[in-house]
């Protein structure tokens, strides 16, 4: 059979040549609409049908255009505002430069418009009520949220598939409207688009499909505003289908004479609200769609541009629904029709339009399945289709059944098995799709190779959770890191209690700054699971769920960020947002390059060095080894480095550029002191560094005069009991003991050959917190210390480790209680820190505690020595503050950079008033 005679046995005759085919169209031109209650019941239950159709895939299939549709509704209710300010994190989705949002004066709004989230909002009212009740936590929030986009894309889709089978069975004497009705409900993208999420398509759809139903109807005052209100709407919600909007309106305008100021009241006002907020929030007339978009790309050929979007097995029409293939058939029928003729022309001229439109774009229309941006045309087609299908033949109808059922088939397809895998190479290619082969192969039709893969996980109620335990820089945890430093996150992450099969990590700025460079951000995705037995026990998880990743740093502007994780459940699944962490990245280093880096660059270094150093609970960690040797060390917090540290700096003559860390040290330490007064070395118990970064350990003397002499008040109630747990330990000699505990209620202490020794240092640091509040009591352990201060037994954490006691010595003479170090105290028998232990004498040569004032040279050279290759001796051989009992097991000796970094500025200061007067540091 040709060709030519498959078309005559096919076509849509609006007078079939026979007789009877003559009497049958006749007949049904002639015969009344259907009316009733009836038609209504069907309509209901066909949208019922397609609403528990659309939902039985259980998951949302969404892109980011969808996603400020997804959120705004919140903002609404909560804020009672259209800016995105408030959710601007969920709405981001983890995407550090995320196209949907854009800037505005300093707020972040939707870059599409917002009549789909404002239209949707009272649907979210029940999810906002449960959020009121249970709490706006981001969890609670991010599942309300998806729910909430799925139940109101299928809603919208569901009410369109209703109208559209009122508008047939009412409106368009069509012979077959139920088929058709299901046809449009599940033959074309109503389902995969329209019902799967928030895309303007669906209500665009639905709108027109109302406003059809309305124009083909009678005419009255209230319809004619509510028509106005609908075509108004249409374009609002999708500006493209201003076109459609446009060819409907001029129909109205014929229909509702004597009306018309009604029509036209009803499109003025959404359109006038539209542009209220177009000009007082995006400041342009069109919307936020200005401020990204580059029109230059409406350059592609418009006729392979449409036999793509009609034809190619990616995108195509005809492809993803060939029944649509029989409507050039029906517009002779429709044209023929007095009644439909000119509405008929009027779309057709509006379909061809939009299509020319669309076809000098990258008709690819992104990430989404088949030909997503000719959605809105469905319904017209369908009319069309409608209005001539009196005329088909049985060859015709079987075509149509056989067709239809294809396109059934292919919206199967996606609602089961679409992941966007056939996506990845469909849009691999940036450019001209026109000059792309892949989109032509039929092996790439999304309708093929999305079935190489099962079938796609229901992750619509989907829970999500994990947590970011560290972020390392250099080894240790850290809150702030220098750009260029790489930084080892760990964390855990679940997927309904259950391991993930890969979690994605991203680090992006907080806020979202249009003139920040563009991505892409460092991100690091791994498979690599371990267990974690605190997540499986606390959690009650199944399987390994730890992670980590390494990202650089390397390029990033100064600033906040954060670390996004996100989980994916299974193969083809969403890379759903699990958890997050604020880090900020200060300045890079200056780089050496050809000369050595001045004085006041070293300078500024360790300042920021120091800054990004400590964290933000205000602490400097510690570094430990097994060995005198800085070999793989492992870091921990304890209250005496961050106090340590804390005394070197405060003699700065510039405390302004070191004031922040200063208080936040001082703060930390007196967070530390307990209900009882008394102070642990590795913090609270309570505390949310431990047990990453110590454990619970048994109060001690050391500690507790540290934390009460900085961060302590003399009227807190506290302190009484604190000295009175210091005196219990005091001996008949006058020291005092290390642990505020008897024997037996040790925790975490390995004691040495005294279980409970007094060591030279700690009474140092005892005697400066009793100089603040008692001198009796300060000038009985001044004599006891001066005359012990000899003997081996008091040298127990400081044998090997004299940095400390030295800087103490200079300490002490400061506030009147001098107290000379035996000389054997005075060195070290690690030969690496003998160039710590020169600084420190330096540093008591400066305070004139002992000896004559170094020279400017000495102090020069120093400087020079520690500054070396960027403080390369601070990083590889830090200072040894002090060791465990080297009578107990195992040994410990612990460094601190930081202390290091103190010093050598310590120094610097010190030059500088040499140099005040002659000049500035070179």
């Amino acid at each position: 059979m040709k060709l030519t005679q498959f078309l005559r046995m096919t076509r849509f005759r609006g007078r079939p040549p026979a007789a009877a085919g003559a009497q049958r169209a006749e007949e049904t031109l002639s015969r009344p609409p259907h009316g009733g209650r009836g038609q209504w019941l069907t309509a209901l239950a066909l949208g019922l049908a397609a609403f528990l159709v659309y939902n039985s895939n259980l998951r949302l299939i969404s892109s980011g255009d969808n996603y400020p549709a997804r959120y705004l509704p919140f903002a609404i209710w909560r804020d009672g505002t259209l800016y995105l300010d408030s959710i601007a994190a969920l709405t981001a989705q983890g995407e550090a430069d995320p196209y949907w949002i854009v800037q505005v004066g300093g707020h972040a709004i939707s870059y599409y418009p917002v009549t789909v989230p404002v239209v949707v909002s009272p649907l979210y009212l029940p999810a906002a009520l449960y959020l009121d009740r249970y709490g706006w936590t981001a969890d609670r929030v991010e599942t309300a949220a998806r729910v909430m986009e799925k139940l109101a894309a299928s809603l919208i889709a569901s009410a369109s598939v209703g109208f559209m089978y009122l508008l047939l069975a009412r409106r368009t004497r069509c012979p077959w409207p139920l088929w058709l009705t299901a046809a449009y409900a599940f033959g074309t993208n109503t389902w995969m688009i329209s019902s799967q999420a928030l895309w303007q398509h669906g209500l665009a759809e639905m709108l027109l499909v109302v406003a059809l139903y309305v124009v083909l109807g009678p005419c009255s005052a209230a319809r004619s505003f509510g028509l106005g209100l609908v075509l108004a709407l249409v374009g609002a919600a999708r500006p493209p289908d201003a076109i459609f909007s446009a060819a409907l309106g001029l129909h109205a305008l014929h229909w509702s004479r004597g009306h018309r100021p009604f029509l036209c009241l009803g499109a003025a006002l959404p359109l006038s609200l539209l542009l209220a907020y177009n000009l007082a929030v995006t400041h342009h007339l069109p919307g936020a769609y200005p401020i990204k978009a580059n029109m230059s790309f409406l350059r592609l050929d418009p006729v392979r541009g449409g036999l793509g979007l009609l034809f190619s097995p990616a995108r195509g029409l005809l492809v993803f629904s060939p029944f649509l293939a029989l409507v050039p058939f029906a517009l002779g029928a429709a044209l023929r029709d007095p009644r439909t003729r000119g509405l008929a022309a009027l779309i057709l001229v509006s379909v061809v339009l939009q299509g020319y439109l669309y076809a000098k774009l990258d008709w690819r229309a992104g990430c989404s399945w088949g030909p997503r941006w000719l959605t809105d045309m469905v319904p017209l087609l369908v009319w069309l289709l409608a209005a001539g299908l009196h005329g088909l033949n049985r060859i015709g109808r079987i075509v149509l059944v056989l067709t239809t059922g294809v396109a059934v088939a292919v919206q199967v397809i996606g609602a089961f098995w679409y992941t966007g895998a056939s996506d990845a190479v469909l849009m691999r290619e940036a450019g001209d799709p026109n000059r792309l082969s892949v989109v032509w192969e039929f092996h790439n039709a999304p309708f093929v190779a999305e079935l190489r893969h099962g079938v796609a996980p229901r992750e619509l109620a989907l829970e999500v959770e994990g947590y970011v335990d560290r972020i390392k820089a250099d080894g240790q945890d850290a809150d702030l890191v220098i750009a260029g430093t790489d930084l080892t996150i760990q964390g855990w992450a679940l997927t309904d209690h259950h391991s993930p099969h890969a979690v994605r990590v991203h680090l992006v700025p907080t806020r979202f700054d249009p003139y920040r460079r563009p991505g892409p951000y460092p991100a690091a995705e791994t498979t690599a699971l371990g267990d974690r037995p605190d997540v499986a026990k606390s959690r009650g998880s199944r399987g390994p769920t730890g992670w980590e990743v390494v990202l650089p740093t390397s390029g990033l502007e100064p600033g906040a960020y954060r670390v996004e994780v996100k989980a994916q459940c299974s193969p083809g699944g969403e890379f759903r947002s699990a958890a997050h962490r604020p880090v900020t990245v200060l300045p890079a280093e200056p780089t050496a390059g050809a000369t050595a880096i001045g004085l006041e660059d070293l300078a500024r270094v360790a300042r920021t060095r120091l800054r990004a150093r400590q964290s933000a609970a205000g602490f400097w960690q510690t570094a430990y080894t097994g060995a005198t040797t800085f070999d793989h060390p492992q870091f921990e917090m304890n209250v005496f480095t961050t106090a340590l540290v804390h005394d070197v700096l405060v003699p700065l003559a510039r405390p302004g550029e070191l004031e922040k860390c200063l208080l936040q040290a001082r703060l930390h330490l007196r967070d530390q002191i307990e209900a009882n007064g008394l102070v642990r070395y590795h913090g609270r118990p309570d505390a949310p560094s431990l047990p990453l970064l110590g454990c619970v350990i048994t109060p001690d003397a050391d500690d507790t005069a540290l934390a009460w002499r900085i961060g302590g008040g003399p009227r807190d109630a506290r302190l009484g009991a604190a000295r009175n747990a210091l005196r219990d330990y005091r001996t008949a000699e006058g020291l005092y003991r290390t642990w505020l505990a008897p024997r037996e209620k040790y925790i975490s202490v390995e004691p040495g050959r005294d279980p409970n020794p007094t060591d030279a240092t700690i009474q140092m640091n005892v005697l400066m917190f009793l100089a603040q509040l008692d001198t009796v009591e300060a000038g009985s352990l001044h004599k006891a210390l001066q005359s012990t201060i000899a003997e081996d037994r008091l040298w127990v954490y400081y044998e090997r480790a004299p940095i400390v006691p030295l800087l103490r010595e200079g300490d002490l003479a400061a506030i009147g209680y001098p107290v000379v170090l035996p000389a054997a105290r005075r060195q070290t028998t690690v030969a690496t820190q003998e160039v710590w232990v020169s600084t420190c004498n330096l540093l008591a040569r400066c305070q004139g505690a002992s000896g004559t004032r170094p020279t400017r040279a000495e102090l020069r050279a120093a400087l020079e020595l520690l500054g070396r290759n960027s403080f390369e001796p601070v990083r590889s051989n830090p200072p040894l503050i002090y060791h465990n009992d080297l009578t107990a097991r195992p040994s410990r000796y612990y460094w601190s950079p930081d202390l290091g970094y103190a010093l050598w500025l310590r120094v610097y200061q010190e030059l500088a008033n040499d140099l005040e007067r002659t000049g500035p540091v070179p």
